[in-house]
């Protein structure tokens, strides 16, 4: 996945997440404890969550399309077995960093 798709696939994860909780940028900064500025330039493609961040919209009820896009999650979910709520977390916060670091060094080779 190139940086651009990742991007692109989260930014527009966070404005779903946003419009169909009705939500502003302001009131979505303010439980990741950050300001509106950063929620916009999630939102336009210039920054990237951070991991932190991530988590808490996923406890807040953001889903596994908004986050990783339709076909990533759905690749995911055929690769579950019947895990305890502990272990699924515990794989989904692995992925998360994964995906992270991945993103890191593409940011880090241009």
């Amino acid at each position: 996945m190139l940086k651009k798709e990742a991007m692109e696939i989260i930014s527009d994860g966070f404005y779903n997440f946003r419009i169909r909780n009705n939500l502003t940028q302001a009131q979505v900064g303010e439980f990741l404890d950050c300001g509106r500025a950063n929620i916009n330039n999630i939102e336009k493609q210039k920054s990237f969550p951070s991991i932190q961040g991530l988590f808490t919209m996923v406890e807040n009820g953001m889903t596994l399309e908004e986050i990783f896009g339709k076909k990533l999650a759905l690749k995911l979910r055929n690769n579950e077995t019947t895990e305890t709520p502990l272990s699924k977390a515990a794989r989904l916060k692995n992925e998360l960093q994964e995906l992270l670091k991945e993103l890191e060094n593409i940011e880090t080779r241009e």
